[in-house]
């Protein structure tokens, strides 16, 4: 039996499975681990902020306690501008491709072989049942998550959950979820 499902993707679906994307090899170890696009957004936050403050505490005591040469400091700074700079480009690239993909069709086959999904015009991704670690329910989107790293993840929107159920216990594949 083949099941397919079209759909455009949601915003907050796109963002979710790019949260479960971040988090592969904890949700490998642990399926049922809660995810959150605000818990992810807070630690790379807390990761800037450590840095600035750890330049800033450096800066202020390297005169008094600390003989740093002047050299040190500033190539530190330098490695904080290019961080920040990163991830301001990072932060662009992915509204770019954020866009992209809100505009494409996406279809998702689930059959004998596995589940397959597909993008406009493009090669599809396979992910056979055999090679198939677990399959994540979140609050916006269902993700299949494969076995090894290379493979991509298959994320759909929510809207079609009974329907995603309703095919995998059709081929027998309820231990996954």
């Amino acid at each position: 039996m083949k099941i397919e499902i079209v759909e455009k993707i949601s915003k907050y679906s796109y963002y979710e499975s790019n949260v479960v994307v971040a988090n592969y090899f904890s949700i490998r170890k642990n399926p049922n681990k809660k995810i959150s696009l605000l818990n992810t957004f807070f630690k790379i936050l807390l990761i800037v902020i450590c840095m600035n403050i750890f330049w800033i505490v450096l800066y202020a005591i390297q005169n008094r306690y600390l003989n740093i040469p002047e050299y040190i400091i500033q190539s530190f700074l330098k490695l904080c501008g290019i961080f920040l700079l990163f991830l301001f480009f990072l932060y662009i690239n992915f509204k770019k491709i954020y866009k992209k993909c809100l505009n494409q069709k996406h279809s998702v086959v689930i059959d004998d072989i596995g589940i397959e999904q597909k993008v406009e015009n493009k090669q599809g991704i396979i992910v056979k049942w055999e090679d198939l670690s677990s399959l994540v329910i979140n609050k916006h989107s269902i993700c299949v998550i494969p076995k090894h790293l290379p493979s991509k993840l298959i994320c759909l929107d929510i809207i079609h959950k009974e329907e995603f159920i309703n095919a995998i216990t059709q081929f027998n594949k309820q231990d996954l979820l």
